[in-house]
Parts: structure tokens; C-alpha cells; sequence
């Protein structure tokens, strides 16, 4: 490969209200070989900001933007401010701005996972040069376990669960027009290689495997997948968390694609995800490996002085979920509208608790 072609990853991503999760997010993609990570902070009314601040001064690479404007030009515009958000960093690239040739977009709740959580995900590049999109399966965290707030999504052994989505990484060229949610968009008369994870031999088609250009899975590819095996490198989809964090991540809504109502509707309450639902996989970690995470990540806590502001940040988590304790108190129809949202929390009164 020519220096030239040296892989350079961004990453990019939106943010309302997650800050809590930013110096974890940014620590671990720094860690798996991301260089650049660009984060568009949005109507949000936490500490995101000044946590982003505390990461900057000691990193370089890493980029926040205050895009309200964008999010109400995208809106008045009918436009999906996600995608929008994704598109300028990617045109960023484009006109060579900075120095990426590849582009990854992934949301707050998204990990990008090596299956021991140990590797550099610029050695995939480099063992398939001529692959456009790299696309990495999502899987869920444990919808069962009803872990306290604040928890590390990683530990030595969980449960993890199959689901039938993608998150892609794609080479920046000519040939590609524009970021879509999941996957992305190319030139008409052009057909983009695009490999599944690590796997050389698989590669992923609308015509054989995929839907809505190459972000769903189909199933008949999906039971073909070892049930008990995981990719090398897979999407931690951290749906779950705590129920308190379950619940305050409710109130973020779905504006950043045009979606006006006040709950994430797109989400199924603690119960399997019921498009695909798998058997579970158990994700170990080895213990040195888990060990030298923590450790590391406490540096980079340390090292950024984010100690203290994680923990505002954790209240303003907390201070959300008893606002929609109110709502709901003032408003109990809520629940009614989005029963499948809550179910299986405090608030679903048709599940008997134990």
C-alpha cells in the first residue's frame, strides 16, 4: 500500500443530550484507530459542550461543532439533519480539508468492536485495499440484565444479541456521492465492493443479501452466520444501558430526522429486538485485555479533567429521567401512545415485576 493510500479513518457523529457518553465514545475509537473524530452537538442542554472542550485541549483530532444551525436549516428544508451532518463531514474530506480517506458515521450508542477488544481496525484496511465499504453487523447489549447507571458497556463476559442492521466504513473517492444512516450512496454506474467485516469472501448486494441499500440484512443470510460465533469486528449497539438511562434517552426524540413527536419512538422497551430475534451470543473479553481498558480509559479521564464533569453529566441523565417521571405523572396517555417504548420499565403497568 502507498503512503498515499495509508489508511486515515474519520469518524463522525451527532449528539443531543449524550454527554455523559462522550469521553468513553471518543476514548475507544481513538484506541481501535480512528484519527479523526468530528462530533455535531445539537439542541442539546447538558454539558456536552464543555466536556467536548476538555477533550480538545489535549487532542487534536478531535473536532465538535455547534450545529443548531444546520439542524434548523435541515428542518425548515425537510431534510434529515443526521444525514445532512454526515454529508458536510464527508464533503469535508472531499475537498481535502483534512487528510481522510475513509469515513465512518456512528452514533453515541455505537461501538465499533474488536472481538477481544484488542486491535486496530486500520489492519482490516490494509488486508483488503480494494474493498469501498467495510460494513460491521449490530449487536445488541442485554436486554435481561438491568445493569446500574453509569456501567462500562464492556465487562469480561455478557450477553450480546444478533440483530440485522449494519454500520459501514467507506473509502472516500470520486465514486461516492453521499452518507446514508447505515450505509452509503454512489454513483449510478458505479458498484461499490463492499465487504462484510472481516470476512473477504462475503460481499454484501441489494440483489442477494441486503435491502435499502445494503444497511438491512436479510435472514437467509443472517441464519447462515455461526449463532454462537462473532464477527471479528461487530457494532456494540448499547440500546439498553440502565433503565434510568433507558428511560432519559426516550426524551431525546427523533428531531434529527424530522420526527416531531416527543418520545424515540423507535424503540421496544426491555424486550429482544422484534425484527430479528436471535438466540444469545456471549461476548468474553480476556480479563488482561478488560483490565488494561479500564485502566486506560481512568488515564484518559484523568489526563482530560473530565472526572467531575462526567459526573454533572451523569445528573443531568438522572434529572431527565424524573422530568419524564412527571410528564408522565401530568400526562399518563404517554404511555398508551408508546406502549411498546416502555415496555417491560416502571412505567408499563400491564408487566407484572418480580
Amino acid at each position: 500500500m502507498k503512503q498515499s493510500d495509508w489508511p486515515v479513518i474519520k469518524l463522525v457523529a451527532i449528539a443531543k443530550n449524550e454527554a455523559p457518553y462522550i469521553p468513553l465514545w471518543v476514548f475507544h475509537d481513538f484506541g481501535i484507530g480512528i484519527d479523526l473524530i468530528q462530533i455535531h452537538i445539537n439542541n442539546t442542554d447538558d454539558n456536552s459542550i464543555r466536556i467536548c472542550k476538555k477533550i480538545k485541549k489535549r487532542n487534536k483530532n478531535f473536532h465538535f461543532l455547534k450545529s443548531d444551525s444546520l439542524f434548523k436549516e435541515s428542518t425548515k428544508a425537510g431534510r434529515s439533519f443526521q444525514i445532512d451532518a454526515y454529508n458536510k463531514s464527508l464533503n469535508r474530506s472531499k475537498d481535502g480539508k483534512d487528510c481522510a480517506n475513509y469515513i465512518i458515521a456512528l452514533d453515541l450508542d455505537e461501538y465499533l468492536t474488536p472481538k477481544n477488544l484488542e486491535g486496530n481496525i486500520k489492519k482490516l484496511i490494509e488486508s483488503s485495499p480494494s474493498v469501498d465499504i467495510f460494513s460491521f453487523l449490530w449487536y445488541s447489549d442485554d436486554f435481561e440484565e438491568r445493569k446500574p447507571s453509569s456501567s462500562l458497556p464492556f465487562r469480561g463476559s455478557t450477553s450480546i444479541y444478533r440483530m440485522d442492521h449494519v454500520k459501514s466504513m467507506a473509502k472516500i473517492s470520486t465514486n461516492l456521492t453521499s452518507c446514508n444512516h447505515h450505509n452509503f450512496i454512489y454513483r449510478e454506474s458505479y458498484f461499490p465492493r463492499n465487504q462484510f467485516a472481516e470476512r473477504s469472501e462475503i460481499l454484501l448486494s441489494d440483489d442477494k443479501n441486503t435491502s435499502i441499500r445494503r444497511s438491512k440484512v436479510n435472514r437467509e443470510f443472517l441464519y447462515r452466520l455461526d449463532p454462537l460465533q462473532l464477527e471479528e469486528w461487530f457494532i456494540l449497539h448499547c440500546i439498553y444501558r440502565s433503565e434510568a438511562e433507558y428511560l432519559a434517552s426516550l426524551c431525546r426524540g427523533r428531531g434529527h430526522n424530522n420526527d416531531a413527536r416527543p418520545i424515540k419512538s423507535n424503540r421496544w422497551g426491555f424486550q429482544q429486538y422484534p425484527q430479528h430475534p436471535s438466540d444469545k451470543i456471549t461476548f468474553t473479553i480476556p480479563k488482561e485485555n478488560i483490565i488494561n481498558y479500564r485502566k486506560n480509559y481512568n488515564l484518559f479521564k484523568r489526563n482530560n479533567n473530565l472526572k467531575g464533569k462526567i459526573k454533572r453529566a451523569r445528573r443531568f441523565v438522572a434529572n431527565r429521567e424524573k422530568s419524564l417521571d412527571m410528564i408522565i405523572s401530568n400526562n399518563p396517555s404517554i404511555v398508551d401512545t408508546y406502549k411498546r417504548c416502555f415496555f417491560r420499565t416502571k412505567h408499563d403497568s400491564s408487566t407484572v415485576k418480580e
